[in-house]
């Protein structure tokens, strides 16, 4: 079972697509190999919204701003940590009930999208599971979701 911290600790610049007034209660889409859904490149962190319970100021959140991730020949790095997913998996879920377990609406983090693909990484702590919208990831840790967008 998923507990709340470790859905927020999974969430890897836990990157993030959701919709607005979605009343769709349709289950979580089957998990499926990632591998090729991961593109390389390298993302940065654009904004940050705290929404519900978190352990870091708006101050301390928006140091992230600038940061990047990088996804390249199969490794996910961020902020020094460096992780081989294996093997990632990725499955779509409305954006209401993917952050429903965050105890947040899609709108509190800024998403409009009604829908989310959720990739689990299977790396540890903000690198576990992030979160792809249009051309944005979101990553969520410690009650920040941080918006990451491709890096010029």
């Amino acid at each position: 079972m998923i507990t709340f911290r470790t859905r927020i600790a999974a969430i890897a610049l836990s990157i993030v697509a959701v919709g607005c007034g979605s009343s769709a209660t349709t289950a979580p889409g089957p998990a499926q190999p990632a591998s090729a859904a991961i593109a390389d490149g390298t993302f940065r962190v654009v904004d940050v919204a705290l929404a519900g319970v978190s352990t870091m100021s708006q101050d301390e959140a928006r140091a992230a701003i600038g940061k990047t991730l990088e996804i390249r020949d199969g490794t996910i790095t961020y902020d020094g940590k460096t992780c081989k997913p294996s093997p990632p998996s990725r499955r779509t879920e409305p954006a209401d009930a993917y952050f429903a377990g965050f105890k947040v609406t899609p709108q509190q983090v800024g998403v409009q999208s009604s829908s989310v693909t959720v990739v689990s990484t299977g790396c540890e702590g903000e690198l576990a599971e992030y979160a792809e919208v249009d051309s944005m990831l979101v990553l969520a840790w410690d009650g920040v979701f941080y918006k990451l967008q491709p890096a010029p």
